[in-house]
């Protein structure tokens, strides 16, 4: 499943406010629970949640709202994959923290200790990446029924 900040930040041409990572988080939520109620399916992965958002609202305007905190409290998944900052940066307009990427990810990786969330976290470059994260779904879920 998509990030829908970007969708909605495309839309914007990047500017926001801080009421809008509310409205970020609540059409994500809604995106999720859609998939999660009208389909069958065995595994959803989802590329952000609100403890994205939580780190951006602190990061950008110093202060997170108590709606997006109450809901990562509320909201269970399985297994984060947290992506190391090993990958070269790649230039885009909605990205705004090209020199601090090792900062952001000690905070994710932080925050994701501090809510006690199962999560791995992942490196290397191009199919090695790639493989080495599908393993990390393979270990984690039971797929010797299929």
């Amino acid at each position: 499943m998509s990030e829908y900040a970007r969708e909605y930040l495309e839309r914007k041409k990047g500017s926001y406010s801080i009421d809008d990572l509310i409205e970020i988080g609540k059409e994500q939520i809604k995106r999720e629970d859609s998939v999660l109620n009208n389909f069958e399916q065995d595994l959803v992965l989802i590329d952000t949640d609100l403890i994205t958002l939580k780190i951006w609202s602190l990061d950008k305007f110093g202060t997170c709202d108590k709606w997006i905190l109450d809901q990562i409290e509320s909201r269970q998944y399985d297994l984060y994959i947290l992506c190391k900052p090993d990958l070269p940066w790649s230039p885009d307009p909605l990205r705004e923290n090209p020199t601090d990427r090792g900062r952001l990810y000690k905070w994710y990786r932080r925050e994701l200790n501090y809510y006690k969330k199962n999560f791995v976290e992942l490196s290397g470059l191009g199919d090695q990446r790639r493989l080495r994260g599908r393993k990390f779904v393979e270990n984690h879920f039971d797929f010797s029924s299929y």
